[in-house]
């Protein structure tokens, strides 16, 4: 059997650290919606992924050897977070990872000092998965190929963090209960969208938990460029459709509401909805004391 000579081991060690170091570096996901390639990628490693907001996505083209996420609210605390992953002709082992002695980032731990907790495997699209944590949450992807598949390999991974607190551990119906005068107002302001309209139908979805509520809206507020409510031409009636979760067993009611929320995976989800008469009167005190955030349109 032939010996390595020195010069000869010393240059296969420092080929293997930069291997590893390839694939172990970690990545800053510089804007909130990432895409990364596997293409010409020869020998199997881990890619490590640091998110730097609070909802995004990641795209992994030819999924090969693994993926670490790093999912941390920006601003620390309580909160929760929340992905979906959907495939294409690729199936991925979802598992949650543990650090021992660390709440930052990984980079600087050893492999063998994590834990995995397996989750599920995805081959085409899952439904919307959340866990709470004052940590980082690390999420490890491992792509499967099998036989039977043929095309070209994908995956999305969605994220969406939120912030909560203490009482969102002790009571799951926390987020149905109505909005108090300071959240209104720092809904009304800083939301995706604001709109007043009338409640229609309610729809509930037992594939997610969710429920989708029609509105007729009179007027939108605010809303996000890339958002556009249902129009029909006949009456020139705009109608829009927000989500929110099925344990809260919305009701249909009368009146006028004024509805503020965000984009949440695509779609409409509630923050608030009070009777607009109720948030006129919240909103004209605020003006009177100095507390309202932002300018007031009515």
């Amino acid at each position: 059997m032939r010996l390595f000579s020195v010069y000869e081991f010393q240059r296969y060690l420092l080929c293997t650290v930069i291997v590893y170091l390839q694939g172990c570096l970690a990545k800053v996901c510089d804007l909130c919606d990432c895409s990364i390639s596997d293409l010409d990628t020869e020998v199997p490693g881990v890619r490590n992924i640091n998110t730097l907001c609070n909802a995004g996505s990641i795209e992994w083209i030819s999924p090969y050897g693994a993926l670490r996420v790093e999912l941390s609210y920006t601003t620390g605390g309580l909160y929760e977070a929340c992905f979906k992953i959907q495939t294409e002709n690729v199936k991925i082992k979802v598992s949650q990872e543990s650090w021992k002695n660390t709440k930052s980032h990984f980079a600087g731990s050893l492999p063998q000092s994590s834990l995995l907790k397996p989750l599920f495997s995805v081959n085409g699209r899952t439904n919307e998965y959340c866990t709470y944590s004052n940590t980082p949450v690390l999420l490890y992807l491992e792509p499967e190929r099998t036989h039977d598949m043929s095309g070209f390999p994908r995956m999305k991974l969605e994220y969406v963090l939120e912030r909560k607190t203490p009482q969102h551990l002790q009571n799951s119906l926390e987020d149905c209960r109505p909005c108090d005068t300071e959240e209104l107002i720092r809904s009304y302001c800083t939301s995706d969208f604001v709109f007043i309209g009338e409640m229609g139908q309610v729809r509930n979805r037992d594939e997610d938990e969710k429920s989708e509520v029609e509105f007729k809206v009179t007027r939108v507020v605010r809303k996000l460029g890339a958002l556009h409510f249902r129009t029909n031409t006949d009456i020139q009636q705009q109608y829009g459709k927000i989500v929110v979760p099925k344990k809260c067993q919305v009701r249909n009611g009368r009146g006028i509401f004024l509805i503020t929320g965000s984009v949440r995976f695509g779609e409409l989800a509630k923050t608030c909805s009070p009777y607009l008469s109720d948030w006129e009167n919240i909103a004209n005190i605020a003006l009177r004391e100095g507390r309202m955030e932002c300018p007031l349109v009515l």
